[in-house]
């Protein structure tokens, strides 16, 4: 009603988010392509990386983490570009996410990359105390570990991840910590 094209765009993609979290993926895709390049096109940086993030997440878990990574890779130029000084966080466990989620030999190609940017992000939201990101980026780096088949470092990363959401009382990213670390027992029979 305000004819603001910005904060028409944002509710588009938001819709867009909407229809991935109820399986309509097709149509999620869609809609956060139209919100990207539009919010690229009117100059909303913040949008432009938050969609692009959302739906590099949704590429990585649907077989596409190759191409989310390039998503992911553009919208890290784009933050750089516009005057961000660090990734932001949603970002780099996104490229983590993608990374865990690319097959082999790919995974172990991106593998260096992928550690320097697991320990200077988890260096930075342990220092902001940002419990929500530190959870992500280990339960995502022990993914990418136990991809690898390095069972004890994963089992290490669950472990403090499950801590660190206990601690923080974050009892929804406990369990999925906590659900990683059940499934690697289950895979190496402890």
């Amino acid at each position: 009603a305000a004819g603001d094209a910005k904060w028409q765009n944002r509710a588009r993609g938001e819709l867009g988010l909407v229809a991935g979290l109820t399986g309509n993926i097709g149509e999620a895709g869609m809609a956060l392509f139209k919100a990207i390049a539009t919010a690229e096109k009117i100059g909303d940086v913040g949008s432009a990386i938050n969609f692009t993030i959302w739906l590099a997440n949704g590429m990585a878990v649907n077989g596409m983490a190759d191409a989310a990574l390039k998503q992911l890779d553009k919208a890290t130029d784009i933050a750089r570009q516009n005057g961000y000084e660090r990734v932001p966080f949603l970002l780099a466990i996104a490229k983590m996410r993608a990374i865990a989620n690319l097959p082999e030999p790919a995974r172990s190609q991106k593998a260096g990359g992928a550690q320097k940017l697991y320990a200077e992000t988890l260096q930075l939201a342990e220092t902001e105390k940002v419990a929500g990101a530190q959870i992500e980026l280990l339960n995502q780096h022990g993914q990418i570990a136990l991809g690898s088949g390095k069972t004890a470092e994963a089992e290490r990363d669950f472990s403090h991840a499950a801590s660190v959401a206990h601690s923080a009382q974050l009892s929804g990213l406990e369990a999925e910590a906590l659900l990683a670390l059940s499934r690697l027992y289950l895979q190496t029979k402890h």
